[in-house]
């Protein structure tokens, strides 16, 4: 469907910014790919936002 997966940490690229983890992946009635993306950062942990693919890209893991 969009190369996304469950479990993929995703940070959105355009407009407001929206870091988390791909909780589901699904197509629409219309045969478009959605993403549930649900947040992971501290204060806004377990909210979930609803993206097309092309809104969002994989996260860079950086290491400490």
């Amino acid at each position: 469907m969009s190369g996304f997966q469950i479990g993929d940490r995703v940070e959105k690229m355009t407009g407001y910014k929206f870091t988390g983890t791909v909780v589901s992946v699904y197509q629409t009635l219309g045969g478009r790919t959605r993403l549930v993306v649900e947040c992971t950062v501290k204060g806004c942990e377990g909210m979930q936002h609803i993206y097309a693919p092309e809104n969002i890209r994989l996260k860079e893991i950086q290491c400490s």
